[in-house]
């Protein structure tokens, strides 16, 4: 198809004046990933989209030469905010690729000169694996990464390797896309701080509170809370989830965090995740952090499996690099030296792959409905 050829066969006539109300008419209807349950209907109106966006804009300022490169499918909200409308509105530039192939992803940048791409921490470990010896990637200046908890090794690897900053922020189809995001490095001066989701970014409001609403003290556990021009609408046909989440204002996201003296986020794990063991509250990330750590180890995902005794222990799903071999006995003596004895992984499960969404992030919820066929048991969901 020729999009000019198009136009030539399109009417003359302006189309008819549509009288659109900004702050209430919704534009889409997007929908979570549902990777702790049903995806839920997100109802976004063009405020939303144009606010979000311009929040974007205004963080990154992007010059005519930026090009943003598109990876992820486009009915993901990072797809669609990030990487489409932001260069919209900044008149900057927007390559449209087929879908992310990590087969020709390094070439495709080399190739059109990518400035940056935003991803999700399961294709920066991706692409690791890929060969990109002899290709230029000088154009790229960093790479986005966020809808799901980035691996501290991963992260490492990814910038030694490509000699490209990696930026990690925080969103989520709720809040349109983006609610905070680390400062973007200069050659002065890199205030990142690694392991952190960054600092809100204006325009939108963040805070940290316990279970009965109330706000914390700094590097105190809490969910966190969105406030701001990017917050949804409702969900669609669901006011159970809308009671539950929308709240004087707030947008209550179901995650687990802290924020430190300096106003960084910092992601323990997704409440509904949180496993208890004996009365002891265990965050599957920080055993997931471990595995990764572990040198034979490419992906790993952890959730609870019920107890007589504790009432909950930890599972581990691991999936190990091409060409490694381990024991389940050996990951858990590792995890000995790195964790408390209670949040060691009881058990061990090694698999091909893990079940992913469209876009890359980790599904537990399959995990938790396949080890119940197999047990009986009921998983923490």
């Amino acid at each position: 198809l020729n999009f000019w050829a198009l136009m030539e066969k399109a009417s003359k006539e302006a189309p008819p004046k549509v009288e659109i109300n900004e702050k209430e008419d919704v534009a889409a209807i997007l929908y979570t990933s549902g990777t702790t349950g049903f995806p839920k209907g997100v109802l976004q109106t063009h405020f939303n989209i144009r606010r979000n966006a311009e929040m974007t804009r205004d963080y990154l300022n992007p010059d005519d030469d930026f090009r943003f490169m598109l990876i992820l499918p486009l009915f993901h909200v990072n797809a669609q905010i990030v990487t489409v409308m932001t260069p919209l509105l900044a008149g900057a530039s927007c390559i449209l690729t087929p879908g992310f192939s990590a087969q020709t992803h390094w070439e495709t940048v080399a190739k059109y000169k990518a400035s940056t791409f935003s991803a999700v921490p399961t294709i920066l470990s991706i692409l690791l694996k890929m060969p990109h010896e002899n290709l230029d990637l000088s154009s790229l200046k960093f790479v986005v990464c966020g809808a799901a908890p980035l691996p501290l090794e991963v992260f490492r690897a990814f910038e030694a390797t490509f000699k490209c900053n990696v930026v990690e922020g925080y969103g989520l189809t709720e809040g349109t896309c983006v609610s905070s995001v680390n400062p973007l490095p200069t050659e002065s001066e890199d205030r990142r701080k690694i392991g952190s989701i960054g600092l809100p970014i204006p325009g939108n409001e963040m805070k940290i509170v316990d279970d009965k609403g109330n706000d914390v003290p700094p590097n105190t556990k809490g969910e966190i809370l969105v406030k701001g021009d990017n917050v949804m609408k409702e969900y669609f046909k669901n006011p159970e989830a809308n009671a539950d989440t929308l709240k004087n204002g707030w947008l209550y996201t179901g995650d687990i965090g802290h924020m430190d003296e300096d106003g960084f986020f910092f992601i323990t794990d997704r409440k509904k995740d949180m496993i208890i063991r004996g009365g002891e509250n265990i965050y599957p990330r920080e055993i997931e952090e471990v595995l990764y750590s572990h040198p034979d180890v490419s992906l790993a995902t952890v959730i609870g499996v019920r107890d007589k005794i504790y009432g909950e222990l930890p599972k581990a799903f691991v999936v190990l690099k091409e060409g490694k071999s381990t024991s389940s006995e050996e990951i858990i003596e590792y995890c000995k030296k790195n964790l408390a004895n209670f949040k060691v992984p009881k058990y061990i499960e090694f698999k091909e792959d893990l079940p992913k969404t469209p876009t890359g992030k980790i599904m537990k919820q399959p995990l938790r409905e396949e080890e119940e066929q197999k047990t009986g048991k009921i998983f923490n969901s």
